[in-house]
């Protein structure tokens, strides 16, 4: 009898000590995601989810997951409550691409017109309505080329590669300390044979702790690449810059400086240089641009860097974002700013004559339902390497090979 009653006590403790226990865990997941660290705020979050039908505590799991880049958990989260979203335009927008991004085409089609009846047309709907409707055509080359892993990925990271002799160089976050919005390690470049043996990281001396990586070089001793300024800017945030690194006659690599137009008030990162290294195309938000991240492009004439030139006839109100200047001064870059086949798609424009071209979208299976992005090749697409989180339920981003196959007679 005594015992039945120590039973009956523990498990109305039970009872009143687990709502105060989840309550305090969602506030620290409130927290969490306040401080936009999604990864842990995921964690809290489904700690107390437990089939709530709570709309906030939906949809901000869901925005955790886009953050995240699992684009179908956030597309799961956010059709559990719909129609609350419904009073979140931009959401409900969201939710309309994560169709289109998952291969539910038709369902994105009828959220989208619903959307459009409520909120009226604008450019993203535009938008995402001509990518449904070029779907197909972006689909025919497919089955043309041999895309698999590079043997040189980890578990954790990898992306925009580049050519650095016969090895490869690339930005991998396999490493060091951890960034609490992505739950990832800062990332950081390494060097490596193209058959995936002899990885290495290279170490830059005087590099700014925690993001290096997306790196260009204007001849055999200098490098210019993408690092975390240390100073904040706007929003109390470290913004990217553009490092220059000079290399040794001992072989080091060691920060010489910034590109002469970095501020830290915004984004600068992602350099490509032409083959002569007198042409540099990178990526910024600063003011005066089109919308989000806007590629420039900035020539080098009598020993100085010239004022950057806006690409304004190719950038859009999205993201234009990794270029890269492959031969024929051919432009490769990344947007979401037009038609595609979800997230990033990857484009390519003549760098002479853009502002009477519209830029290409490459089409599968260069691109695919989900972010693609860091194309190099050499000879003129027959083959390369891509940057893409594809086949990831955890938006891991991996490095992909890829050439043409061969039609045999």
């Amino acid at each position: 009898m005594i015992l039945m009653k120590h039973f009956i006590i523990a498990i109305l403790l039970l009872v009143h000590i687990d709502p105060m226990a989840g309550q305090k865990r969602r506030v620290l997941a409130d927290q969490a995601y306040d401080l936009m660290h999604y990864s842990e705020a995921i964690d809290l979050y489904e700690s107390v989810f437990k089939g709530s039908g709570d709309s906030t505590l939906l949809q901000k799991i869901g925005v955790c997951y886009l953050k995240y880049k699992n684009y179908r958990r956030a597309q799961q989260y956010f059709g559990k409550c719909l129609n609350h979203m419904k009073s979140n335009p931009n959401l409900y927008f969201k939710y309309a691409e994560l169709l289109y991004i998952t291969g539910m085409r038709d369902s994105s089609a009828a959220v989208l017109q619903e959307y459009i009846a409520y909120n009226g047309a604008n450019a993203d709907t535009e938008r995402l309505n001509s990518s449904i409707s070029a779907y197909d055509s972006l689909m025919i080359e497919k089955d043309g080329f041999n895309i698999t892993p590079a043997p040189f990925n980890s578990k954790d990271g990898d992306f925009s590669p580049l050519y650095y002799g016969k090895q490869i160089l690339f930005t991998s976050q396999r490493s060091g300390s951890m960034d609490p919005w992505t739950g990832k390690h800062f990332s950081g470049l390494y060097l490596a044979e193209e058959d995936g043996s002899d990885i290495q990281q290279v170490p830059i001396e005087f590099a700014e702790n925690f993001h290096s990586g997306s790196a260009a070089f204007a001849d055999a001793k200098t490098m210019y690449f993408t690092t975390t300024s240390k100073i904040k800017g706007r929003y109390d945030e470290y913004n990217l810059q553009i490092s220059i690194a000079g290399k040794t006659i001992d072989g080091k690599w060691v920060t010489s400086g910034l590109f002469p137009y970095c501020d830290p008030e915004y984004n600068l990162a992602y350099p490509t240089l032409s083959s002569d290294g007198k042409t540099m195309v990178f990526c910024s938000d600063k003011p005066g641009g089109n919308g989000g991240f806007d590629l420039y492009v900035s020539e080098y004439k009598h020993g100085r860097w010239n004022i950057p030139i806006h690409l304004k006839e190719i950038n859009t109100i999205g993201d234009e974002v990794f270029p890269f200047i492959g031969q024929d001064n051919m432009l490769y870059f990344a947007s979401d700013g037009y038609a595609g086949l979800g997230g990033l798609d990857i484009y390519k424009v003549n760098l002479l004559k853009y502002k009477e071209s519209i830029p290409a979208n490459l089409g599968s299976p260069f691109n695919s339902s989900y972010d693609d992005f860091g194309l190099i090749s050499k000879d003129r697409l027959k083959s390369g390497y891509l940057s893409s989180n594809r086949n990831s339920e955890t938006g891991i981003d991996r490095i992909f090979y890829f050439n043409k196959k061969t039609i045999n007679p």
